[in-house]
């Protein structure tokens, strides 16, 4: 097996959901508690009032179904 070979091996065995991090990963727990009540927009417009972050609704919803929900 050549070098390339082994390293797109090891490329393809890396679990990139656990690598890639967001802007809003380190407020995980707050935004899924304010989830429980609020819907996206008005989440996105709490990020932005109070913790001075923009994010769009799809990313939003794309971390909160995707990486932080489906574990």
């Amino acid at each position: 097996m050549t070098i390339s070979q082994q390293l797109y091996d090891q490329i393809n065995q890396l679990d990139l959901k656990k690598t890639r991090r967001s802007k809003i990963d380190h407020l995980q727990q707050e935004i899924l508690f304010l989830r429980q009540w609020l819907n996206y927009c008005q989440i996105q417009s709490w990020l932005k009032k109070e913790k001075n972050i923009e994010i769009s609704i799809s990313q939003l919803a794309h971390c909160i179904n995707h990486r932080w929900v489906d574990k």
